[in-house]
This record gives C-alpha cells, structure tokens and sequence, in this order.
C-alpha cells in the first residue's frame, strides 16, 4: 500500500487532469498522467491505487496491465463491467461523478 493515495491518468483529456488534479492533490494525494503506450504496472512503491482509463484512446494492453488494481474506465461506449474494483463513465460524465467515483475506489483501495 502506497503511503501517499495515488491516481494514474491514461490518456484522455488535459481538462479531466486539471480537475482531478486540483481536487485530490490539495487532498494530499499524487495524480499522474501518461500517454497509452502499453502502460505497465509500476514497482509497488509507486502502482496506483487507481487508474483512469480513457477507453477511446487505450490500447488493449494498457487495459490488460492494470487488471488488479482499482479503475475508472471512462468511454463513448458503454462498456459493462463485472469486477467489483472497476467502475464504467460513459461520455460525456460530469466531473464532480468521477471525483466521487475516485474518493469510493480510493477509499476501497485503502481499505484493502
């Protein structure tokens, strides 16, 4: 478990950064964002506690990677989901959704 809670960002819009970064950060928590590239998990000092994903601009093994940790899976289609660790926004969500979404798979991850 990371010390500091943090929330990793693939891909998707600056804007959907800049709110989640301006509402979690001040909160002490770490917010990354990086390019889909076929992200792989990181070294347990720095893994997640939950991960972003923009399913328009993903590839399948940067969603493949990041099967055991907490997501958001955000696209223009819906998507169902079984796994009680993942959450599905359909385009176009509102923001104050997916920061709620976040604080319930964050606190989930701490609890864990």
């Amino acid at each position: 478990m990371n010390a500091t809670p943090r929330v990793l960002l693939i891909d998707g819009s600056a804007d959907t950064e800049a709110v989640v970064r301006a509402v979690l950060e001040p909160r002490g928590m770490s917010v990354t964002r990086t390019r889909s590239h076929g992200a792989e998990p990181l070294h347990a000092e720095t893994t997640p506690d939950v991960v972003v994903l923009d399913l328009d601009d993903i590839n399948e093994s940067d969603d493949a990677a990041w099967n055991e940790t907490h997501q958001v899976r955000i696209g223009s289609t819906r998507v169902e989901v079984s796994q009680p660790h993942v959450r599905f926004l359909e385009k176009p969500f509102q923001f104050p959704e997916l920061i709620q979404v976040l604080e319930d798979l964050l606190s989930a991850s701490r609890a864990a």
